[in-house]
């Protein structure tokens, strides 16, 4: 896990205690907290607690992907949010990460039906999920 967050971000360990202005900027009640940042430090995902590695590695690739939805790397979006479908599949950051990665597509492509393709393996995957009512309306007659 250390060797996958070395090689995709940039980690940055901070003592609470010693920056509690970063954790008060951040809303970091609870620790540990991994934070997916930009350059210009605007938080794209937070995540609070401890988790196993699989979650964690999970929630890294659900935040390096709305990380590149904001900088219009829409390739490399699809890419983090594929990952988890493939490599993670128990996560339960899955059908966030499938609706992101639908939304991800309609903005790539400007095709709604791009969106589709990925939504329904949302819906039919996890339909009690908050990501899948989310997108329901679009399949409702």
């Amino acid at each position: 896990m250390q060797q996958a967050i070395a090689d995709n971000f940039v980690p940055l360990k901070l003592i609470s205690t010693d920056a509690r202005e970063a954790t008060r900027h951040y809303g970091v009640r609870w620790l540990p907290a991994f934070l997916v940042l930009d350059a210009e430090g605007v938080c794209h995902h937070k995540v609070i607690g401890y988790l196993s590695p699989d979650d964690l590695r999970a929630e890294l690739l659900f935040g390096a992907g709305l990380f590149h939805i904001a900088a219009k790397q829409y390739d490399a979006a699809c890419q983090s949010f594929e990952s988890i479908e493939r490599q993670l599949p128990q996560a339960a950051q899955l059908p966030e990460a499938l609706f992101w990665w639908g939304v991800t597509r309609v903005r790539q492509t400007k095709d709604f039906a791009q969106g589709l393709r990925v939504w329904e393996r949302l819906v039919q995957g996890h339909p009690d999920s908050l990501a899948a009512r989310k997108i329901s309306f679009v399949f409702e007659a």
